[in-house]
């Protein structure tokens, strides 16, 4: 990143831990943003009742309100602005609900400060400029689906903002790696580049959360109407 390739962006970090939120807010001033602070969601609110603010990085587990219930608020809101990225140091339920919630993305504890800047600054640009980088994938992840694409008489896959939830039977597949994911149905394939974030294993299988990095045409097109409606979809 040049140093001042985020002059002219306001953004807010969200930590009651305040070492970490002071050098996430360091690094986002070195690179000229102007950056705020809160401890809390109730602090964080009140920055945003009195500040336009481009992004959000946040905590999900703070004392009180969590970075999700921050999410669900800001979104009610105002669905398309700011971005928002969430920080866990958990692999819990609440990262279930982020991407349909309207969640950009979902960083783990600990994490890379450079790779966390370089998703600031792609979740800067709009939509759907954002999913328009060189591909990443290291490996085709696909999954097989026994109906056509508008079927909506089942729950296997479901989309949100910033990523996909998909259920299926349980295999090995990794977490954190950049991938080409591919859905095939009865009348059509679906492919982009994605991120498999977090992993749930249940009874009847395994449900994953994928976060969308890479997206052709005809994926922005199925994401985009998440741009402007963002609908719950239960953990």
């Amino acid at each position: 990143m040049k140093d001042d390739s985020l002059k002219e962006k306001t953004l807010l970090v969200v930590d009651d831990e305040a070492d970490l939120r002071e050098i996430i807010s360091m690094e986002l001033e070195y690179f000229g943003a102007t950056v705020y602070q809160a401890e809390s969601v109730s602090k964080a609110l009140e920055v945003l009742n009195n500040h336009s603010i481009d992004l959000i990085i946040s905590d999900i587990r703070m004392p009180g309100s969590t970075g999700v219930d921050l999410l669900k608020t800001v979104r009610e809101q105002n669905v398309s602005l700011p971005a928002i990225i969430l920080i866990t140091g958990f692999a819990d339920l609440d990262i279930s609900e982020a991407f349909a919630l309207g969640a950009e993305a979902l960083v783990h504890k600990p994490f890379n400060i450079d790779e966390l800047l370089d998703l600031v600054s792609g979740f800067l640009l709009d939509f759907p400029d954002r999913y328009k980088s060189s591909p990443q994938s290291q490996a085709t992840l696909p999954f097989y689906f026994d109906r056509n694409f508008d079927d909506e008489s089942v729950s296997d896959l479901e989309f949100g903002r910033g990523g996909v939830k998909v259920f299926h039977k349980d295999r090995p597949i990794p977490l954190g790696q950049a991938r080409l994911i591919e859905f095939h149905f009865k009348d059509k394939t679906l492919s982009f580049e994605g991120v498999v974030r977090w992993k749930k294993v249940t009874e009847s299988g395994v449900t994953i959360g994928i976060e969308y990095t890479n997206l052709d045409d005809e994926m922005i097109d199925v994401a985009r109407k998440f741009q402007t409606n963002v609908s719950y979809i239960p953990s």
